[in-house]
């Protein structure tokens, strides 16, 4: 598994080993990780927001009138994934990196679990 071109990073380990997702969130957030697990952490949080963005994406969020804010969110994560700090980045740079992707992740969970319209009066 590779976070960057070139650069290889261990392996997630098999899925009944694997923290949860909420586990992984809360452990980049709870501290700044090492130089030891930020990569990791990054390719673990990439891999779970490529998969929650099409959950998110199905959702009718016209029928609120919440497409354009949420499609302007999805537009701009996926700009963030397209331009991952490089290998040779400082760790510091990296960790900031992941504790942000930690948020997005938690954020497009949260996305993923709503039902379009939950708290329109809110966000309207």
């Amino acid at each position: 598994m590779s976070v960057f071109p070139g650069t290889a990073v261990a392996p997630l380990p098999p899925l009944p080993e694997r923290p949860s997702l909420n586990a992984v969130i809360r452990g980049t957030l709870d501290r700044m990780p090492s130089a030891d697990t930020v990569d990791t952490l990054i390719a673990a949080l990439t891999m779970h927001i490529r998969q929650l963005m099409p959950v998110v994406e199905a959702k009718d969020w016209a029928v609120h009138g919440q497409d354009e804010v949420v499609g302007l969110i999805l537009d701009t994560v996926r700009a963030k994934l397209d331009a991952p700090p490089g290998p040779d980045t400082a760790v510091a740079v990296r960790a900031v990196y992941a504790q942000e992707l930690a948020r997005t992740c938690r954020a497009f969970l949260g996305l993923a679990l709503a039902e379009p319209g939950d708290g329109v009066e809110v966000i309207a």
